[in-house]
């Protein structure tokens, strides 16, 4: 009895042992490696690190369109101020109004009837 143990509890440990070594050398790992299930993922992450790669750039062209179109509406901005006139409080002044006359109030008579 004590031999059958003793033989059962080698032989787990000799295959746990086996076992990492087998797939610490690499031979493990290119037989993990054909599974469907890992082809399937590792086609996934590409999938998902090339649409990274196309956001990135459609971000960075965006962000591009956006400096251009400020830059733009600045020049633009320049532009319409330097069309403006000045703004001089003096020469701004609204049309004065002509004074009230200071002649006599003459009576108007009705037109006459002919």
């Amino acid at each position: 009895m004590v031999r059958i143990f003793i033989g059962l509890l080698l032989g787990f440990i000799l295959g746990v042992g086996g076992t990492i070594q087998y797939l610490s050398s690499g031979h493990g790992n290119l037989q993990l490696m054909t599974t469907p299930q890992v082809h399937q993922l590792e086609a996934q992450v590409k999938q998902g690190n090339e649409q990274i790669e196309q956001l990135t750039k459609k971000l960075e062209a965006a962000a591009n369109a956006m400096e251009e179109t400020a830059a733009k509406f600045s020049a633009l901005e320049h532009r319409v101020e330097a069309l403006r006139p000045p703004s001089d409080p003096s020469t701004t002044k609204p049309p004065a109004e002509e004074p009230p006359s200071t002649a006599p109030i003459q009576p108007v008579e009705p037109p006459s009837p002919s």
